[in-house]
């Protein structure tokens, strides 16, 4: 059996790099995964929890785990996509997958990037060419 946890990214907890290193520990103690949840504003049932206190973005807590460790899987409940662009969310994966699994061959920075590129045709943003 495997075992993850969410970071608790999403608790108010004031200081975002002791959220991330708690997924540092995570692979320490050999679980399998870690998951963060998302959400842009501290609105509705978000703000009665929170307050003012932080909801640290998921894909930076992702990014500074990913940087800190080697073998334990990332991963988002959810992403609330209404509220991100889709090419600068796109690129932010693609970096992100890339710099994980870095040791992977060139080939995947050539799929992420016609990847990419297909996103921002379909944004209107580039022609195809």
């Amino acid at each position: 059996m495997k075992f993850g946890f969410i970071l608790p990214n999403n608790w108010g907890i004031a200081d975002p790099v002791a959220v991330a290193n708690v997924g540092v520990e995570a692979e320490e103690f050999g679980l399998e995964s870690v998951w963060v949840n998302h959400h842009i504003v501290n609105a509705g049932y978000i703000a009665d929890r929170l307050g003012n206190r932080p909801y640290h973005d998921a894909l930076t807590v992702l990014t500074w785990v990913a940087s800190q460790t080697s073998t334990i899987k990332l991963g988002t409940s959810v992403l609330v996509m209404p509220y991100l662009h889709p090419m600068a969310t796109a690129k932010a994966l693609a970096t992100l997958d890339l710099m994980i699994f870095s040791d992977r061959s060139e080939g995947a920075t050539v799929i992420a990037a016609e990847a990419l590129k297909k996103i921002m045709v379909n944004c209107g943003v580039m022609h195809k060419s």
